[in-house]
């Protein structure tokens, strides 16, 4: 039903988006949508989280902060990998966020907000030690600084056309990930030193 419901808001923007709309895409009843969801705004809010949700489930499998024997370099690629395939696997949820935004009544939006700040605060709940014992950023405009990491990646995956170069000068997912990760840890320079 998320999937579905990404389909249709991502087609047809927020406010004209209906649950039969959604219901026919998923293939099911709209009442099994009143099941799961108490709202449009609740079903717009979990499948625009679709990438989010995923990255969190994977982030704390794979991010481990009792593990001292990753480099800076591995841990930031990890994060960034992880992102980046979870909003590429949910592309179509993140451009229903970047049409369909906008739509929203003060109070869905507040609820949406609400939702990704409870995102990023199990983000930071990690990532503020893993920062401060490896002394990678001040503290001071950290939760600043892992929101702008998040929005890029999910801008370079949402408008990958026409920001990535295409054709024979396309990189490769690797490339692009590794260079997201040189860019977050040594700036424009893309090297250490």
């Amino acid at each position: 039903m998320v999937d579905a419901a990404a389909r249709v808001f991502t087609a047809k923007g927020y406010a004209s988006a209906t649950a039969d709309d959604i219901a026919a895409e998923a293939g099911v009843a709209r009442s099994a949508i009143w099941r799961h969801f108490t709202d449009k705004a609740d079903l717009f809010g979990a499948a625009v989280l679709q990438p989010f949700a995923e990255f969190l489930e994977n982030y704390t499998t794979a991010y481990d902060i009792k593990n001292p024997k990753w480099g800076d370099f591995e841990i930031t690629r990890t994060i960034v990998e992880l992102f980046y395939d979870s909003c590429t696997a949910h592309r179509e949820a993140l451009v229903g966020v970047a049409v369909a935004g906008h739509e929203l009544d003060t109070a869905s939006l507040a609820r949406l907000e609400a939702q990704f700040d409870r995102f990023f605060a199990e983000i930071m709940r990690t990532t503020s030690l893993e920062a401060q014992r490896r002394g990678w950023v001040p503290q001071v405009g950290l939760g600043l600084t892992m929101r702008l990491l998040f929005g890029t990646i999910a801008s370079i995956v949402v408008f990958d056309h026409p920001l990535v170069p295409s054709g024979d000068d396309k990189p490769t997912r690797d490339e692009v990930i590794d260079h997201v990760t040189r860019v977050f840890l040594y700036g424009a320079r893309l090297a250490k030193d």
